[in-house]
């Protein structure tokens, strides 16, 4: 429905006839349009399944694709972190879009002397946030709206289900009122207690998973045993540590507290984007 409404304010606002088209299909559509001689350039973004036969099609034509695929995003949380600036950051990277963006983060990797303090600090801004409804205009930062469909909403309870049944704890605090019980809304959850090797899989939602670490180098190896992700964060008061730490991980960008780290502010006049990494994807922000 929101890109229905988007077309025909393109077309009300005079954009000439062909520029912009919207087409709604399944899979068979997608290829037909990957496949076709006049399509000269193809940016993707969705599963890692579908990402590797887009990228197979426009091989055979040897055409540009620029795909941002999946991969679980790590936070790094390291012992010398100002705690209560590490929960905010990672309890509203959580909460934004309701979990549904490329770079929400999927594992929190966090140091061992840390974990019970950090898990309660998120715990606690979870339990400050609000529920509305997606056409409340009021909505700021730290209150949640739907997930976008049902199936993904059934999907998001499935991955609680199953990390339980490998022995997680699900920690969550927001409540959902009762006016909205049978909309998609789905509350912020951590889950302590799997073991990473379980927890490679994007699940596209605010579900995170607690890991922990004792020193820099486990703390990258944890982090890249994903092969690439869009984004990492590390939170530290040592910069400089923050940042050698930063330039070691598989990612298309990486930010530091919460800021973006390698990229240019304005005195060189770099134009800042980012890349994708393994089966995060293929190609870079930017124009193609």
């Amino acid at each position: 429905l929101g890109l229905d409404l988007f077309g025909r304010a393109v077309h009300k606002a005079g954009l000439p006839k062909g520029v912009f088209q919207l087409l709604h299909g399944a899979g068979d559509l997608g290829e037909a349009l990957v496949a076709d001689t006049r399509c000269r350039a193809v940016n993707f973004t969705g599963s890692v399944a579908v990402g590797r036969r887009v990228l197979k099609l426009c091989a055979e034509q040897m055409k540009p694709a620029l795909l941002e695929l999946g991969g679980s995003n790590p936070v790094i949380v390291r012992r010398d972190v100002d705690v209560a600036t590490a929960a905010e950051g990672v309890a509203q990277a959580m909460a934004q879009l309701n979990g549904q963006w490329c770079g929400g983060p999927g594992r929190l990797i966090v140091h061992d002397t840390l974990e019970d303090e950090l898990v309660s600090a998120i715990v606690e801004r979870f339990a400050a946030m609000t529920f509305a409804a997606s056409t409340d205009a009021s909505q700021e930062v730290g209150v949640l709206g739907p997930i976008a469909h049902r199936s993904h909403w059934v999907s998001l309870h499935a991955e609680l289900q199953r990390l339980r049944g490998l022995g997680g704890q699900v920690h969550t605090a927001t409540k959902i009122p009762e006016s909205f019980a049978r909309g998609n809304f789905f509350a912020p959850a951590l889950v302590t207690g799997v073991g990473m090797e379980s927890c490679f899989s994007e699940c596209f939602g605010p579900v995170c998973t607690v890991h922990t670490f004792s020193s820099d180098e486990e703390a990258v190896g944890m982090a890249n045993a994903v092969d690439g992700f869009v984004l990492s964060t590390v939170y530290s008061r040592d910069i400089e540590a923050a940042h050698n730490m930063g330039r070691r991980l598989r990612s298309g960008m990486v930010m530091i507290n919460g800021s973006s780290f390698g990229f240019d502010t304005g005195e060189t006049g770099i134009e800042p984007r980012f890349s994708y990494w393994g089966m995060a994807g293929s190609g870079e922000d930017g124009p193609m």
